[in-house]
């Protein structure tokens, strides 16, 4: 299959539905799949070190599995083109390095129903950074709305029954940041798959930026304990996670403007925000605040992709 016909393939409808649909339900699995490693690891909230090898060994393992999979599926090794590599490499520092060390502190230290609308957020800093940043598209009043939607979503998740804010800098403010972060990747990642392999691109990012958290995470002094199988079971599958989603976004990112995917993206803290209140047994969490937070965010990405122009 030609570039052409690619590019024709990957941006209809229904596929984009597919791939978009299998991200958000693996994406929003992994907020409840990490805190559940946490307790399988034994990490505590506040052991740093061991937190960040913990991200650092999920990516660098998914690095490897994304790289050797798409090796046998192309019948060659896939390595970055040539000039490519250093942008790669800055991509994973990023992408990964960057954005998961700030996400795994900050989901130590808050909910994952919590987390999961918070990180609903990252699209619109994404349209932020492609219309102020990178200058790849013109802001418009509708943007505007969308914003001011997720932030309410924000301080309406962070008050507590008195309507004092419970907002922290180590759990909430972390994954904030981390948004941040992961919407400016997105628009780095558009322009650098242009002329990269969207398999080849994941799997060196995640390679290189993990190779980084395990580094880091070493130099600290973290350790994990592995004391069942289930911990093997939860590390793995959330390499999985990573494999899929990454490599699925980033040819959806390379084949269609970012306008036409970002609504899926409402979906991701639905599932979210579900699967952590089934698996983390956090119904208590999913008050009326939080569904009214939840319906922010998702009515915010939504007008971003419905009257975005």
């Amino acid at each position: 299959m030609n570039d052409e016909s690619k590019s024709s393939y990957f941006s209809r409808g229904t596929v984009v539905f597919t791939l978009a649909m299998i991200y958000c339900i693996l994406g929003g699995s992994a907020f409840p799949s990490i805190k559940l490693g946490y307790t399988l690891f034994n990490i505590k909230s506040g052991a740093t070190a061991a937190i960040i090898l913990f991200a650092g060994l999920r990516f660098t393992l998914a690095g490897i599995a994304t790289i050797a999979v798409g090796s046998i599926i192309h019948k060659s090794f896939l390595f970055p083109a040539k000039g490519n590599f250093s942008k790669i490499a800055f991509l994973g520092f990023i992408r990964t390095t960057i954005f998961y060390s700030l996400m795994y502190l900050g989901l130590a230290g808050t909910s994952g129903i919590k987390a999961s609308v918070i990180n609903g957020t990252n699209l619109v800093f994404a349209m932020l950074a492609s219309c102020f940043i990178f200058r790849q598209e013109k802001f418009t009043t509708i943007k505007c709305i969308a914003g001011l939607l997720c932030f309410s979503a924000i301080v309406l998740l962070n008050l507590d029954g008195d309507f004092t804010f419970s907002f922290t800098f180590r759990g909430e403010g972390l994954l904030l940041l981390s948004a941040v972060v992961f919407g400016l990747s997105d628009c780095i990642t558009k322009m650098f798959s242009t002329n990269e392999n969207a398999v080849t691109l994941s799997g060196w990012q995640f390679l290189i930026g993990g190779s980084f958290l395990l580094l880091i995470g070493i130099g600290l002094g973290g350790r994990l304990h592995i004391e069942n199988i289930e911990a093997f079971f939860i590390l793995f599958y959330l390499v999985f996670v990573s494999s899929i989603t990454f490599v699925t976004w980033g040819i959806l990112l390379k084949y269609n403007p970012i306008s036409k995917i970002v609504g899926y993206k409402a979906m991701e803290p639905i599932f979210g925000t579900l699967l952590s209140a089934i698996v983390l047994s956090e119904y208590h969490s999913l008050g009326l605040e939080t569904i009214a937070a939840l319906a922010l965010v998702c009515t915010g990405i939504t007008l971003l992709n419905c009257y975005n122009k």
